[in-house]
């Protein structure tokens, strides 16, 4: 969610300060599953008590409910975990496949997924109410950091969320 140039209050934790936003008004979307988008994602997608997205819990003491300002924004959240390993990718295709093996095992291209994956999910619009916190945002971004590094799946996908001089930096 954009960060609103007003309506910004700076809520104080043990780690630092917090952005807060009025989103009163403000049009969000979610990409969620079927039947309801806007339902917590089913624990069946847990691993180990926990879901993988950059703003879960590590521990798995509370969860995340995705929203987005665009529809653009909430797929790319919901697909950053399929971005293709670039390494991974020149080494796959150094491998000589034959035409057998390619019939017999059949394989989707890296970044590509089967349909099925997205039969189960749906598009959500909300608007919302009240005010609710803003992690990407300036102020919010170093008392995260504070709190999660070394956290390394906290800023796995930072690239579609911050611009690059909010990025953290593991040097310090």
């Amino acid at each position: 969610m954009a960060e609103p140039a007003t309506d910004v209050l700076l809520t104080g934790t043990g780690s630092g300060p917090l952005a807060c936003s009025d989103a009163d008004g403000r049009v969000v979307h979610r990409v969620g599953y079927a039947p309801n988008p806007w339902a917590w994602t089913p624990w069946q997608y847990a691993t180990d008590g926990r879901f993988g997205g950059r703003w879960d819990d590590p521990d798995g003491l509370w969860r995340t409910l995705y929203a987005g300002g665009s529809r653009l924004a909430c797929y790319l959240e919901v697909l950053a975990v399929f971005r293709p390993d670039l390494v991974l990718s020149a080494e796959l295709e150094s491998i000589d496949e034959t035409p057998q093996d390619a019939a017999d095992h059949p394989m989707l291209g890296l970044g590509q997924l089967p349909r099925a994956w997205l039969e189960p999910r749906r598009l959500g619009t909300a608007i919302l109410r009240g005010w609710y916190a803003v992690p990407g945002g300036r102020q919010s971004l170093p008392t995260l950091r504070a709190r999660f590094w070394p956290w390394p799946a906290a800023w796995a996908y930072p690239i579609w969320t911050a611009p690059r001089s909010a990025w953290p930096n593991p040097a310090g």
